[in-house]
């Protein structure tokens, strides 16, 4: 959005509090993954700090999908800004990956990094050896000499607490882990098989036909100045339903499971878990049952800075025609008519005409508009707050 930010120390989080994202110039200067914002202004004041803009890179992440699916045999969505694909190698693998690589910046005007090799595992290692813009190729000429090179925490599904098993036992990069033999490697669990044979080179992990690879679950966050006011609180968990709903409506999914959680000023998370007796897309009644069950973590003596709602157990269709007994496992004694999706779909042609705010539960209220006083307050004094619709297009030539 910002071309003329290019070479200067840059993070994103400016709304949440934290550092959610940040260039390599920030990096440099010691900028890590999480680090309040106040610390970041206090300790690196030429550092700009900017608000996230999920909707945009929802757009982005459409784009770079639709033109992977136009070169690809199977494209499968892993995250909101990472791919896997199936190739038939045709020629020289990395130039032709290089003009697909080219394309994406042509269009829209960002670069993205392409991991190259016979697994997933080693593909998705192959993005991580040269960033930014970076086309890496893994084959048998150089796997071991990139495995010695990478550290165990980086191996994709190791984790932090598989980080710690691993050192302790001696193995720390993915040559070792490798190295081990394979018949003491038949006493880990499947997972971690599966990390040892994708890492030899040898496919354990398929590629999802894109037509059936459903997103599994959806998240909403924010964090905010330290507050106990209940209203403002439950305001901003109905707006993460709402903003959720949007989604999953556009996705054609319906959810499951329902988690939420507000986390207090000591970071600790107080949360709550609800099982769906039936899927569904209704954010108005999915809002109306969080509030019976909100008090239950609330505490008024208790300040808060963030709230988010995860939405799980997708489905493609909501399959059971007969009158539900009830939505949650937890009000069996209540009584609800099948959901009927026909309001979201009008609220969602609502907004599409007249903008994503045109529209709105109540309850979603007070967050709505206390962002709208506090962008309009920001906006007199910081050059990177306006209403911009539409993406960067790509580059002029």
């Amino acid at each position: 959005r910002f071309p003329h930010l290019k070479n200067k120390a840059v993070v994103v989080g400016r709304e949440r509090g934290i550092a959610v994202a940040y260039n390599s110039h920030a990096k440099a200067l010691g900028v890590t993954r999480a680090m309040p914002v106040h610390q970041i202004q206090k300790q690196f004041p030429q550092v700009i700090i900017l608000q996230s803009h999920f909707e945009l890179y929802k757009t982005f992440s459409k784009r770079i999908f639709d033109i992977a699916s136009k070169h690809m045999d199977k494209v499968s969505l892993y995250s909101i800004d990472e791919v896997f694909c199936e190739y038939t190698m045709s020629g020289d693998v990395v130039s032709e990956m290089k003009k697909v690589q080219q394309e994406i910046y042509t269009k829209l005007g960002i670069t993205v990094s392409i991991g190259i090799a016979k697994t997933k595992v080693l593909a998705k290692l192959a993005t991580s050896v040269q960033k930014p813009n970076g086309c890496t190729l893994i084959s048998e000429t150089n796997r071991k000499v990139i495995l010695s090179e990478t550290p165990i925490e980086n191996i994709w599904g190791i984790g932090r607490a598989g980080t710690d098993k691993w050192i302790k036992r001696g193995i720390v990069t993915a040559l070792d882990f490798v190295n081990i033999k394979e018949v003491d490697m038949l006493r880990e669990y499947t997972p971690t098989r599966e990390l040892y044979y994708e890492l030899l080179g040898v496919q354990k992990m398929s590629i999802d036909s894109s037509k059936n690879n459903i997103q599994q679950s959806f998240q909403s966050t924010e964090s905010f100045p330290k507050t106990n006011e209940r209203a403002f609180l439950f305001s901003e968990i109905s707006r993460h339903v709402e903003i959720l709903g949007a989604r999953i409506l556009r996705a054609g999914l319906y959810a499951k499971n329902i988690d939420f959680y507000i986390k207090d000023q000591d970071q600790k998370y107080h949360t709550c878990q609800i099982k769906l007796k039936n899927l569904t897309q209704d954010t108005s009644l999915i809002i109306d049952k969080l509030e019976k069950l909100f008090d239950n973590i609330y505490n008024q003596k208790i300040y808060y800075k963030s709230t988010g709602v995860t939405l799980s157990g997708m489905s493609t269709n909501n399959t059971d025609d007969k009158a539900q007994s009830g939505l949650f496992d937890d009000f069996e004694e209540e009584s609800e008519p099948r959901v009927n999706t026909s309001l979201e779909a009008l609220k969602a042609t609502i907004r599409a005409k007249n903008g994503p705010r045109s529209i709105y539960n109540a309850s979603s209220s007070i967050s709505l508009r206390r962002k709208a006083d506090k962008r309009t307050e920001l906006s007199k004094t910081d050059p990177y707050i306006y209403g911009l619709p539409l993406p960067y297009l790509g580059i002029a030539n």
